[in-house]
């Protein structure tokens, strides 16, 4: 992405990294690191897009993400980066399945049952 940059005067002012709509707090860390390391290398980003929403228990079993656990650590991360570059970055979130998932499932709901033969 770099060289590309380089090669054609590009002004990357937006980053975004999709994560995938996940509950893992480490995995939301680990991503939000690795693309606040490449806005270090980039002095023009401004934004910093984590995308893939926040996973939400729709089967037995599976896991709601816990937003405070994520976000966290994440905040604390672009705090250190205001510190270490001297610059604050605005982040973008994704929420897409957070607030879709429930009402969505609430609007499928069926209104007539009928079985074939």
């Amino acid at each position: 992405m770099l060289s590309v940059q380089q090669e054609y005067g590009l002004q990357i002012v937006r980053l975004h990294s999709h994560i995938g709509s996940g509950s893992d707090p480490e995995v939301w860390h680990r991503c939000a690191c690795l693309t606040l390391g490449i806005a270090g290398r980039l002095p023009q980003v401004q934004v910093v897009s984590l995308g893939g929403g926040f996973k939400v228990a729709r089967m037995a079993g599976e896991a709601t993400v816990d937003l405070q656990a994520v976000g966290r650590p994440i905040a604390a991360e672009f705090e250190r980066f205001h510190r270490e570059h001297g610059r604050r970055l605005e982040m973008e979130i994704e929420p897409g399945t957070f607030l879709a998932a429930r009402p969505g499932s609430w609007c499928a709901r069926p209104w007539t049952w009928w079985t074939r033969g």
